[in-house]
């Protein structure tokens, strides 16, 4: 099987705030590794990596931004990123 391609994703900052002291270290790794970006009215974290490491992002990220309407749109922009990023690169997709 084919490494994984690298793929980018720009989770708003509240997202990358909240994945600062996750326990996954690839995670971290990759948000140290962004670059911070003015994306319309805020910022968002530019996150290279494997479409695995954005779904795990989005599982640790989770219950804590679904505590506040601010939260919860994060968490929705940052996980339709995700899969327009996941269903463009049909490589990373499991065949199961």
């Amino acid at each position: 099987m084919a490494p994984p391609q690298p793929a980018d994703s720009d989770p708003v900052v509240v997202v990358a705030e909240r994945l600062a002291d996750v326990a996954d270290v690839t995670v971290r790794q990759a948000l140290d590794a962004g670059q911070t970006i003015r994306r319309a009215q805020g910022y968002s974290v530019r996150v290279t990596g494997p479409v695995s490491v954005h779904l795990a992002m989005i599982e640790h990220s989770a219950t804590a931004l679904m505590q506040s309407p601010a939260g919860l749109k994060a968490h929705r922009v940052h996980s339709n990123r995700v899969a327009v990023v996941n269903m463009a690169n049909p490589a990373s997709q499991s065949p199961f």
